[in-house]
């Protein structure tokens, strides 16, 4: 070290550094903090994602400690603050005493975390449709995860057919993530679901027929009930019941009964009988059918003798009468009649070639009521009751009651109900009233007779009786 000439007249020669003191001072070198991290949900900024500015020579140092941001979403530059963060003595000469952290900048970038999801296996029965019903997860392997109360909701699952199987593809999107951050703390990608299922359309048989002594019961005797959209199925083959007796909703095995691929698109593989609990109704008509025939007035009725009787003469339709018919309907035996008596009365005599129901024009009648008994409601399955319906011209509508005795009573918590004789609920013009045990309708037109119905009486402790109703055009046959 020496001296040097200066200005205004100062002379080194003038001068001396031997004998004086010298002192200097070093200040620390400082240090600036950069660095980067994907999103995590904290504050937090870890010594190991950050970088010193550039050192001494070749000098180096060690980082440790936490620092913070003001919020914990996804930005560039976010300003650090040291928290715990400090230099430690590094390599070639590094000390950190030489260097501070102290007036530096410090700022670190925050990046969107990956996120792969899907969505758990998907399994629903076959309604025609790829729309599914699924919850969003973390594909697994994937590595990837959510932070702190971060949350997953929503999404579109479809899968890629629509018919029944299993190991079925989903596709999945538009899930939403809740993160305070609109989602944008997360670079989010989906993964299909290969997993999943649609199982097959379980089918309820039901259906009724009168016993015929056989305990298999042919496919013709069942319906399918409703099907997805408009698809229609086939069925073939003939289920069988235990036994052959009469009775209300007889379990049938499926035996050889199938499905098989119908119209609009109904295929047999989106549909199974497996788990579907086929039940028939076996009714039991009984020995002698006991049909209402009515009479129009100024109708010769052949009988085989003996005076006719309607009950009383007074005006009205449906007087029952006790008379030997010869050939009405069905085999010849005596039958209860049912006479519609307008002013004139009825005319009898007991003329072998016939009694007229008498009056002063024909009743108009549309539709006649035949009642077929079950084998457990009457002993020896025989009814001796009638019913009749009158359909009148102008009004195509009708309206009758059950006569006495045909169910027992409703009665504490006995139940009375009726439905279709292949299962179905009653159409919507035909009414039945459960306590009076009548039905009545306001129109009804040719085309939706003949018309079977099932009607059950269910006692308090589960025992039931039921009868099948025909209704049918009076130039029907049964």
């Amino acid at each position: 070290m020496a001296l040097a000439d200066g200005s205004n007249g100062g002379l080194a020669s003038n001068y001396t550094l031997s004998g004086g003191t010298h002192t200097a001072d070093i200040t620390a070198y400082q240090v600036n903090l950069t660095g980067s991290r994907s999103y995590d949900g904290t504050t937090a900024i870890n010594a190991a994602s950050l970088t010193t500015s550039t050192l001494v020579g070749g000098e180096t140092l060690t980082l440790s400690g936490v620092g913070t941001v003001a919020d914990k979403n996804v930005g560039t530059g976010k300003t650090v603050a040291l928290g715990s963060l400090a230099l430690s003595d590094g390599s070639n000469g590094g000390l950190a005493s030489n260097y501070t952290l102290i007036g530096g900048d410090f700022s670190a970038d925050i990046s969107p975390a990956n996120l792969v999801l899907t969505t758990g296996d998907i399994i629903k029965t076959y309604d025609g449709t790829t729309s599914a019903s699924g919850t969003p997860i973390i594909k697994a392997g994937s590595g990837s995860q959510l932070f702190g109360a971060d949350s997953l909701s929503g999404g579109v699952y479809t899968f890629i057919d629509k018919n029944a199987s299993g190991g079925g593809t989903v596709t999945v999107s538009g899930i939403s993530v809740s993160d305070g951050n609109g989602g944008n703390n997360y670079a989010i990608s989906y993964s299909d679901n290969t997993t999943s299922t649609i199982l097959p359309y379980v089918i309820h048989l039901t259906g009724s027929r009168l016993f015929d002594g056989s305990n298999l019961v042919n496919a013709d005797v069942f319906n399918l009930g409703t099907l997805v959209g408009n698809e229609t199925l086939s069925l073939s083959g003939a289920g069988q019941m235990s036994d052959s007796s009469a009775g209300v909703d007889k379990p049938v095995d499926l035996g050889t009964l199938a499905l098989r691929d119908g119209g609009n698109g109904g295929l047999a593989s989106n549909y199974t009988l497996a788990g579907g609990n086929p039940v028939v109704t076996i009714l039991q008509s009984p020995a002698v059918d006991t049909p209402t025939d009515i009479v129009d007035a100024g109708t010769a009725v052949p009988n085989s003798g003996g005076n006719g009787s309607a009950g009383d003469g007074s005006n009205g339709g449906g007087k029952a009468g006790g008379l030997a018919l010869s050939a009405l309907r069905g085999t010849d035996s005596n039958r209860t009649v049912q006479f519609n008596i307008a002013d004139s009365g009825i005319n009898g005599g007991g003329s072998t070639t016939g009694l007229t129901a008498g009056g002063t024009a024909p009743t108009q009648i549309g539709n006649t009521v035949h009642l077929l008994a079950s084998q457990t409601l009457v002993a020896g399955g025989q009814v001796q009751i009638v019913a009749n319906v009158e359909v009148n011209n102008y009004s195509s509508g009708f309206s009758f009651a059950l006569p006495a005795g045909v169910l027992p009573t409703t009665a504490g918590d006995s139940t009375v109900s009726a439905k279709m004789g292949n299962g179905e609920p009653l159409p919507a013009w035909l009414s039945f009233n459960s306590q009076s045990l009548s039905f009545s309708t306001d129109s009804v037109g040719a085309a939706q007779l003949p018309l079977q119905v099932v009607i059950t009486h269910t006692s308090a402790s589960g025992q039931q009786k039921s009868i099948m109703l025909t209704i049918e055009k009076q130039d029907q046959a049964i």
